[in-house]
């Protein structure tokens, strides 16, 4: 649902028009299978490689996870929408800046129930019985505390702060944020339109998490080959782009 409710965002930010997505598909294809719940990687991947499809044609809200294993898809999907997706830096700011950026964050929480349930997570245990992920869609300020907003599709809270929220949202400080947040991505677009062919004889072993002038010329190759996007820099760190 998390990813439902991003490529909706998605559509909003690019499109100007609201579109409510399925999560059944995304979630029949999990790796993890029987077992419920699924990863970020299953999650985010899925649509990006097999298209979106509409939950006026195959529907997801409101259903169990046994429910949505059960249901049949017969629909076609839709046309492809975000061509990639990636990690986000696990960081307060960096999650806020992704939201500017495209609209919506996935974050990953693990925290204790008594935690997670109100509408403004607290608490500092190293308790792992919630593991969720949910959907990042703003950040404010509010009475002198910086808040992220987040959607959820899970779980009952309690209303105990005077937070402007609307239903289904809560906020998530940067002290919450920093214990209990252990993932984070989001989709992009990327372009491959080519370049200049570039020239370069490389003589070095380059690895990951370098930065070097060798790297940056590896990546303006890629670019013109069409395997490194044209709308990124190519700034020599070898790394996860």
């Amino acid at each position: 649902q998390t990813v439902a409710k991003m490529l909706e965002v998605w559509d909003l930010k690019h499109d100007k028009s609201p579109t409510v997505y399925s999560a059944t598909p995304v979630y029949q294809n999990r790796t993890n299978k029987p077992a419920a719940g699924m990863n970020f990687v299953d999650a985010l991947g899925y649509p990006v490689k097999n298209g979106v499809y509409l939950e006026s044609k195959v529907p997801s809200q409101n259903m169990s996870d046994r429910e949505m294993d059960d249901y049949k898809v017969t629909a076609q999907p839709e046309i492809e929408k975000p061509t990639a997706y990636g990690t986000v830096p696990v960081e307060f700011y960096a999650v806020a800046q992704e939201i500017d950026d495209t609209g919506a964050c996935m974050v990953w929480f693990k925290c204790g129930y008594d935690e997670w349930n109100r509408d403004v997570p607290t608490g500092d245990s190293d308790s792992e019985a919630v593991r969720h992920s949910v959907t990042a869609v703003d950040k404010i300020m509010y009475g002198g505390t910086e808040y992220l907003i987040i959607e959820d599709s899970w779980g009952f809270w309690k209303s105990a702060s005077d937070v402007p929220l609307k239903p289904g949202q809560r906020a998530i400080t940067k002290k919450f944020f920093q214990k209990h947040c252990y993932f984070a991505g989001a989709f992009t677009s990327f372009d491959f339109d080519g370049g200049d062919k570039p020239a370069w004889t490389w003589k070095v072993t380059m690895k990951y998490g370098q930065t070097s002038e060798d790297i940056k010329k590896l990546q303006e190759v890629l670019k013109y080959e069409k395997f490194f996007p044209s709308n990124q820099e190519c700034t020599g760190f070898f790394g996860g782009l």
